[in-house]
């Protein structure tokens, strides 16, 4: 009996697999691999039409967010470890170019922010990021999730 339970459990959870080929970059944490919508794991990144500013001028550092992970992934075939879904139904992973973690290397150039909420996994890459002023860290921005609540 006990054995019937275990088997109809694990039949019960989706399976978790990997995913590997070319990805088209949708936005700096959202991927289309082999037409699958994937959302990276653990980081929230600015959105394309996102601006940034300082005292002089205003930029468009969502656009500059997803060129950089663009022009990191090339045409390159990537590999993304399934973790979950999220609130969306989107599948949330974390993905590698080679041994190159996607959402780690957004987040040390300071293009995304460490989902503290959901992991610690990207808590220093963000705080050295910061400190060193890269990427939306040089300007003032709004926070991802405040900017898309107030552009729906």
């Amino acid at each position: 009996m006990r054995l019937i339970i275990a088997i109809a459990l694990l039949l019960s959870f989706p399976a978790l697999a990997d995913i590997t080929g070319p990805a088209q970059v949708i936005n700096a944490d959202t991927l289309n691999l082999g037409g699958k919508r994937i959302r990276l794991y653990g980081i929230d990144a600015l959105e394309a039409k996102q601006v940034c500013w300082d005292k002089t001028a205003r930029w468009k550092c969502g656009a500059e967010a997803t060129a950089a992970l663009k022009k990191l992934i090339g045409g390159a075939e990537i590999r993304c470890v399934e973790r979950g879904v999220d609130r969306a139904k989107q599948t949330l992973a974390v993905c590698y170019l080679g041994k190159i973690n996607l959402s780690a290397w957004l987040v040390s150039q300071g293009w995304a922010i460490a989902f503290r909420r959901n992991s610690d996994a990207y808590n220093k890459q963000e705080d050295a990021a910061q400190a060193a002023g890269l990427g939306m860290w040089q300007s003032q921005f709004v926070m991802p999730w405040i900017w898309r609540r107030n552009h729906r």
